[in-house]
């Protein structure tokens, strides 16, 4: 039987999920989402605002009766971080609660990451697959970060809770804001990965391995080296669509998407001609899907780590959790954005060399 403190959690968590999903609300906006009666609208906001949740932002005029105030979430009850590691460096960037970039920075290793981040929640994105199972990172090229452990290491350097993901499952999280239903996002860089989105969830395999298809093997080599590094460099936009097709047939062949989605430097690079190109060539073939070039401006998997480490620490305060400060800065809007240096400690393994170049808009490098 539910108790009356158990009914207030869940009201508060439905006041605060209709908050964060609309932006702002009245009080009357909350009474038609949720069916609240008046004084039970009135209380949840109340209480949100007094725990920090929420922050009254003005108040609506035009109406009959008082101005209704306005509500809306208060952005820095959390911040988040995500952090995308690869050959160059580590990039970074912190979100508050409603979603806004706080600061954006690169350091060299990812110790120094952790060090200048005070967050509720980080959520790392790795060029390789990483096993939830056995808290392995495999499939990754990078020295120091494969085998068993190195998760565990990183989540008590930042003292908050931090997931780890592979890359292109993240930028494929960035790209559901466009994309309506299931769809399969084939990443073409210097290294080649799959992301197998099943209409909000992803598809990771029995240890987190789904779509790691440079290591196909096609003729005498692997599809890396028909595809990833510089292998296309120079060639002609139909070659590569016919490599790019090539490819495609087989993941098609095993699981029959909607659509294919080309993501990263070689689909920025070849555009709209590249996609009709590999289109014309599907077309041609016994396994046909409509193809489409990603939508994410900047970088997908940064931002992709961002949003979902939002989701992760939005749960938690709908359910009624105060998620801990983490990290060991002074507040995740101070993080040093010219942060640059050496191993500031002892990571997994030593330090941990990875990341990648940051500009205003990122071009990618490694991946899985």
């Amino acid at each position: 039987m539910a108790t009356s403190r158990h009914l207030r959690a869940l009201n508060e968590g439905a006041a605060l999920r209709h908050l964060l999903a609309e932006g702002r609300l009245t009080r009357g906006d909350l009474r038609e989402l949720t069916g609240f009666s008046k004084p039970t609208a009135s209380e949840m906001l109340r209480s949100l605002v007094g725990s920090g949740l929420a922050v009254v932002t003005g108040h609506e005029t035009g109406r009959p009766g008082p101005n209704a105030e306005i509500y809306a979430p208060n952005p820095d009850a959390a911040h988040v971080a995500g952090i995308s590691v690869g050959p160059s460096g580590v990039a970074v960037e912190v979100s508050d609660l409603t979603g806004q970039t706080r600061q954006q920075f690169t350091v060299d290793v990812i110790e120094r990451a952790l060090s200048s981040l005070s967050v509720q929640h980080i959520q790392l994105a790795v060029p390789g697959s990483y096993d939830p199972a056995s808290g392995e990172i495999r499939h990754i090229d990078l020295p120091g970060w494969s085998g068993p452990g190195v998760a565990d290491r990183l989540r008590a350097l930042a003292g908050c809770p931090l997931d780890v993901d592979n890359d292109v499952n993240l930028a494929a999280v960035a790209e559901r804001e466009y994309q309506n239903g299931p769809f399969t996002l084939l990443w073409l860089d210097a290294g080649l990965g799959l992301a197998i989105d099943l209409g909000g969830e992803l598809l990771r395999g029995a240890s987190g391995g789904a779509g790691e298809i440079g290591y196909l093997p096609v003729g005498t080599g692997a599809l890396q080296d028909m595809l990833g590094g510089t292998a296309t460099d120079g060639l002609p936009i139909v070659e590569v669509a016919r490599r790019v097709a090539t490819a495609l047939v087989a993941i098609v062949a095993v699981l029959d998407p909607p659509r294919i989605v080309l993501a990263g430097r070689l689909a920025r690079r070849g555009g709209e001609e590249l996609r009709r190109a590999v289109e014309a060539e599907l077309s041609g073939r016994p396994f046909a899907v409509p193809v489409a070039l990603s939508h994410v401006d900047g970088d997908p998997v940064l931002r992709g780590a961002v949003s979902a480490a939002l989701t992760a620490v939005r749960h938690r305060l709908i359910q009624g959790e105060s998620p801990a400060l983490g990290g060991h800065g002074t507040n995740a809007n101070k993080a040093d954005p010219d942060a640059r240096g050496g191993n500031t400690g002892p990571g997994p393994g030593g330090s941990l060399a990875g990341g990648w170049e940051y500009e205003q808009r990122v071009t990618r490098g490694e991946n899985a």
